[in-house]
């Protein structure tokens, strides 16, 4: 197929010389090495492409985990809406690599390529190939020196240890590898009188690279992508995210964040009081009733966004069990509101009164 092809499934096109995929006429948001990953499923389209070949492909000059590829596929599914336990597009085949199961045409040639073809390999994934081939006839040992070995009772073992070209150390310590990790989002300088509508995603995906030793220890907790929103205005706000936003240790490159952009909505901090109701589980003990239930106090303040806390209109505690309950108690109970973007901030806690009192006579 042709490197200019575009290809097309579901609603999906995929164009293989922009580098970019399309949904109904409308572009995907998808990182570079993710458009690359499924470039190569697709061109393999109807076969297992093995994860050692799919890291030729995509990373050629550098040496990435296992962990990069999967996030690659994870971000792949997310733009696709794919999943892993019941796939549209990209099938798993455990400890061998993907599939691209859906059926593909050519805006080109509106063919279906065959999947028993012989599919060629990307021209990067080639050269490796080759200089992978280079280097395992270096350790081929002829049989006539074989044969010379044995005659002369030197182990085979012994010759390769002596005469084989030495492991390059720039993979194993000092050379580039990449690996993306999940790292927390931390949002600064958000000024106090502004509060965010809803919630902000906890972590984001980082892509590192740097030494093999370095980066392969990091954890999670000594890198993290700050956001800062000094000088803040309402309303909802598209703000971009790129290597300059993350904090890593000293050698480390970030070269990309996912997703590099996030849809902040935030207004001005409002407060009010409300009232609190409380709510019981169960049922008194036989020849008991429940009777009123107070609140103590009964009103509580809330604060959130302004939109959000004028639609609070009541405050609950509880639930309170008075299962098998023979007597008037009392009970402390948290508050809280539906609206996670609204939070109770004082009290927390209220008392709840619940009067039990016995069962008045049945009439004869």
């Amino acid at each position: 197929m042709e490197g200019g092809q575009e290809y097309r499934f579901g609603p999906f096109t995929l164009d293989a010389r922009k580098r970019r995929l399309w949904r109904d006429g409308q572009p995907v948001a998808m990182t570079p090495k993710a458009v690359e990953t499924l470039l190569v499923l697709v061109r393999h389209a109807g076969r297992v492409v093995d994860k050692d070949d799919l890291l030729r492909s995509v990373w050629p000059d550098t040496f990435v985990s296992d962990e990069t590829l999967s996030q690659n596929i994870a971000t792949i599914r997310r733009a696709l809406g794919d999943s892993a336990e019941d796939p549209d597009y990209i099938a798993t085949w455990p400890r061998r690599g993907y599939q691209f199961i859906a059926r593909l045409s050519s805006a080109a040639e509106g063919a279906v390529p065959s999947a028993t073809s012989e599919i060629a390999s990307p021209t990067a994934a080639l050269a490796s190939s080759r200089s992978t081939r280079g280097i395992r006839r270096t350790w081929i040992v002829p049989l006539a020196v074989v044969g010379v070995l044995l005659a002369a009772g030197v182990g085979v073992t012994t010759y390769l240890q002596r005469h084989a070209p030495p492991l390059s150390r720039d993979r194993l310590s000092g050379g580039a590898f990449e690996r993306s990790l999940r790292v927390p989002l931390v949002i600064a300088g958000v000024p106090q009188e502004m509060v965010l509508v809803g919630a902000a995603p906890e972590a984001l995906d980082v892509h590192l690279r740097g030494p093999s030793d370095s980066v392969s220890r990091l954890e999670p907790r000594e890198v993290s992508v700050v956001l800062d929103l000094t000088g803040l205005r309402s309303g909802l706000r598209r703000f971009h995210l790129s290597p300059d936003n993350v904090r890593a240790p000293a050698g480390i490159g970030v070269t990309q964040v996912t997703p590099s952009t996030l849809d902040l909505d935030f207004e001005r901090l409002a407060k009010r009081l409300v009232t609190v109701a409380a709510s019981t589980t169960g049922e008194p003990a036989p020849g008991f009733v429940r009777g009123k239930t107070t609140v103590v106090p009964p009103t509580v303040e809330i604060s959130g966004p302004d939109s959000r806390v004028e639609q609070v209109l009541q405050a609950q505690a509880g639930p309170v069990s008075i299962m098998n309950a023979r007597a008037t108690f009392r009970v402390a109970a948290r508050v809280r509101v539906p609206d996670a973007s609204v939070r109770v901030t004082q009290p927390q806690t209220v008392q709840v009164v619940v009067e039990i009192m016995p069962a008045p006579p049945r009439g004869r």
